[in-house]
């Protein structure tokens, strides 16, 4: 039964009591594997989360198996968001959001979807952040996003190939990583949304709180500009290897 926003439990997990290192905690009792490929996972995570909302961070057990679930998928939004430097803790400070949310979480949307928009939500608040610093002189890196690692292929909903399927290789990989970071920042979000982590167009919309058609429209716009800048990149390699060539 969906749980009001708005309605406060007594075994609500305080936000003075969220362990700092739930990333680590998880990360160190990991004998499940991947437990959201179980048949029984939804009914088993619906049960984790009744016992953290009952009992809190009291009951240790619950709280890791959950995020032990999600913790490789929530990784891996926030490192292509904002690159590996940062990756870890805002994947930590996501994590810290989601126990202390699990209250308000209506049911409305699936669990791993609702924890991909806390996780998000973390990384595109904390881009402001350093575009702010950056603005003000505090020192913000404009590298913080680069790096963002290998991008594997991925078809989008319907079969179409996105961007990401069409680039192969190490050099096409690399230049595609850099693309993506280039990319605006809602932009980069949609992308990874829909073709790295496979969303459809109506989790992308529950993740971003916007209408289906503007995901649609926005992923289109994305996918054109990636692929502009990954064809711009690949060119330079290209011209590049080609001077070095030369005797």
């Amino acid at each position: 039964m969906a749980t009001k926003a708005n309605a406060p439990r007594s075994g609500a997990v305080p936000r003075s009591t969220v362990p700092s290192n739930a990333l680590e905690h998880a990360r160190a009792h990991n004998p499940l594997g991947d437990a959201r490929s179980a048949p029984d996972w939804p009914q088993r995570e619906a049960a984790l989360i009744a016992r953290i909302r009952d009992r809190g961070l009291a009951d240790r057990d619950a709280w890791n198996e959950l995020l032990l679930a999600h913790q490789d998928r929530l990784f891996a939004v926030c490192q292509r968001m904002v690159g590996p430097a940062a990756a870890a803790d805002l994947t930590q400070d996501a994590m810290v959001k989601i126990l202390q949310g699990l209250d308000g979480y209506d049911g409305r949307s699936q669990v791993g979807t609702w924890m991909v928009r806390v996780a998000m939500n973390a990384c595109l608040s904390w881009l402001r952040s350093q575009k702010l610093r950056r603005h003000k002189g505090l020192g913000g890196s404009e590298e913080s996003v680069r790096g963002l690692g290998t991008l594997g292929g991925a078809r989008g909903q319907g079969g179409e190939l996105s961007p990401l399927g069409r680039v192969q290789g190490d050099e096409r990989n690399a230049a595609l990583a850099a693309a993506l970071a280039d990319l605006p920042d809602d932009q980069r979000a949609i992308v990874v949304l829909r073709d790295v982590q496979g969303l459809d167009y109506e989790q992308i919309a529950e993740c971003l709180e916007v209408a289906v058609g503007t995901v649609k429209s926005r992923l289109f716009r994305a996918r054109m500009a990636l692929r502009e800048l990954v064809e711009n990149r690949l060119g330079d390699l290209e011209a590049g290897g080609a001077g070095q060539s030369r005797p």
